[in-house]
């Protein structure tokens, strides 16, 4: 009776052209990884801003996705406004953080190629 192959491996002498395609993409791999970390800490670092589209509100956000300012012009400050302010101050922000993300992923494609990957 025999027991189970200890080497899973059907082919014991592995393919020299297998062997340098996987350093290959072993190398790439250290080398994505690499400007990837590069990449994070440059982004962590940026500043994003985006104005509403009546130039009424300015939002600014950090590369770590977090909000730095929300900055109104003064004539458009007013109790009567409450609502649109919201308004305003949402779809700001949403906008913020789509066009934050877009241009993120576009950093990541210059280094990864086809690979996807986040931030």
């Amino acid at each position: 009776m025999s027991g189970p192959n200890p080497n899973p491996n059907p082919n014991p002498n592995p393919n020299p052209m297998e062997q340098e395609n996987v350093q290959e993409i072993m190398i790439q791999a250290q080398r994505i990884q690499g400007e990837m970390d590069i990449l994070q800490k440059d982004l962590e670092k940026r500043v994003y801003k985006m104005k509403s589209s009546d130039g009424n509100l300015e939002i600014k956000a950090s590369g770590k996705k977090k909000i730095l300012s929300v900055t109104f012009d003064e004539s458009f400050v007013n109790e009567e406004n409450r609502e649109k302010i919201q308004e305003l101050i949402k779809v700001t922000l949403n906008d913020l953080i789509k066009d934050m993300e877009g241009k993120i992923s576009q950093e990541v494609a210059k280094i990864t190629g086809d690979v996807s990957t986040e931030v």
